[in-house]
């Protein structure tokens, strides 16, 4: 199961304890089913997030990676946060954005993928890297031409491979 969790506050923040605990009690209840929960990034650093994963009491939370969130968010560089999250990457968004003139502040803009900051062969190198085997699922969510941009994000995957 893939979910934002909403934004993790520092680990210095009262609410902190609190998500480690509610996260690591859904783990745990999940965990009976076989179900692993993964978190989607985006809101926070690859580091915090680790740094969050690392705090929970249960083996079976994970990472839904998404590039495009990074930048989105102004959160960090998507293929360096791949190589910080690498064990607990369990699914891939592919979506890319550029990045907002005022990161933090203001959101960026979702682009096919392709046509963004994402290094789309430097983040298809990185995954096989890493070792990932699993699915990658474009996503693009805000656009007109989705099934355009979906054909075009297939081929830029294609020429990432090739």
């Amino acid at each position: 199961m893939s979910t934002h969790v909403g934004f993790i506050p520092p680990s210095n923040n009262d609410a902190y304890g609190t998500l480690v605990e509610r996260l690591s009690e859904l783990g745990e209840q999940l965990g009976e089913f076989g179900v692993d929960l993964l978190m989607e990034t985006g809101q926070e650093s690859a580091t915090d997030l680790l740094h969050f994963i690392h705090d929970l009491t249960v083996p079976n939370v994970g990472v839904n990676f998404d590039p495009a969130n990074m930048i989105l968010y102004g959160s960090g560089d998507p293929i360096d946060a791949i190589k910080i999250l690498a064990k607990h990457i369990q699914h891939v968004h592919v979506k890319d954005a550029k990045r907002s003139s005022q990161p933090g502040i203001e959101w960026g803009t979702e682009v096919a993928f392709g046509d963004g900051e994402v290094p789309h062969s430097e983040f298809v190198d990185t995954l096989h890297h890493i070792g990932y085997a699993g699915p990658l699922v474009i996503e693009r969510e805000s656009s007109q031409c989705r099934l355009d941009d979906i054909a075009y994000a297939i081929e830029t995957l294609e020429e990432s491979v090739d």
